[in-house]
C-alpha cells in the first residue's frame, strides 16, 4: 500500500514527500516535469515515475502498478500563472482533477487529498475581520485558479455524488 504524490517534485510536493518519506511511508511520486534536485535527498526512497494529470490511463496504471491507497494532488496551475497561460490552467487544474478523481473512484481509492489556498475563498474583504476558515464557501473567483478550485468543488460534491469518497 502507497501514497502516490502527483506533482511531488513540486514546491510543495517536495516537501509533502519528504515528511512522508520521514514518517516511513511507501510513496510514489508522479510528476510531468521532475524535479530530480528537489527531492534528491530522498530519492533513493521514493518511485519517482513520469506521468501528467491530463491522461486518466497514467493515474490508473500508477495505482494499479504501485498498489496506491491514497492520492495527494499538488499538481495545479497557481497564481498569475493560470491566467496568464488559462488553457494550460483548465487542463491541469480541471481535467487533470477530475482524471485524478474518476481514477480513484474506478480503481477504488478510498482518500484523495488536493490542498488549496485562501484564493479559492476569495479576498478577505468578504469576510470582515474574521478569520476564513474551511466550511465558508468561496466567493467570486479571483483568478483562474480559484476559478478552477470552485469548480472541482462542485464536481466532486454536486455534479457527481457517486465520486465523493
Amino acid at each position: 500500500m502507497s501514497v502516490l504524490v502527483i506533482g511531488g517534485t513540486g514546491f510543495i510536493g517536495a516537501r509533502i514527500v519528504k515528511n512522508l518519506v520521514k514518517r516511513k511511508e511507501k510513496v510514489v511520486c508522479m510528476d510531468a516535469h521532475p524535479n530530480l534536485k528537489a527531492i534528491g535527498d530522498v530519492i533513493d526512497k521514493v518511485t519517482l515515475i513520469k506521468g501528467d494529470v491530463a491522461f486518466i490511463e497514467e493515474i490508473i496504471d500508477a495505482i494499479s502498478a504501485y498498489d496506491v491507497t491514497r492520492i495527494i494532488n499538488l499538481a495545479y496551475i497557481m497564481g498569475s500563472e493560470s491566467d496568464a497561460n488559462p488553457h494550460l490552467a483548465i487542463r491541469v487544474n480541471v481535467y487533470g482533477m477530475d482524471n485524478v478523481f474518476e481514477a480513484a473512484r474506478l480503481m477504488g481509492v478510498k482518500r484523495v487529498v488536493y490542498p488549496s489556498s485562501i484564493a479559492y475563498h476569495g479576498l478577505q474583504s468578504y469576510f470582515g475581520d474574521r478569520p476564513v476558515c474551511e466550511d465558508d464557501l468561496g466567493h467570486v473567483p479571483v483568478q483562474t485558479y480559484s476559478a478552477s478550485k470552485r469548480l472541482n468543488e462542485y464536481i466532486l460534491h454536486f455534479a457527481s455524488p457517486e465520486k465523493i469518497f
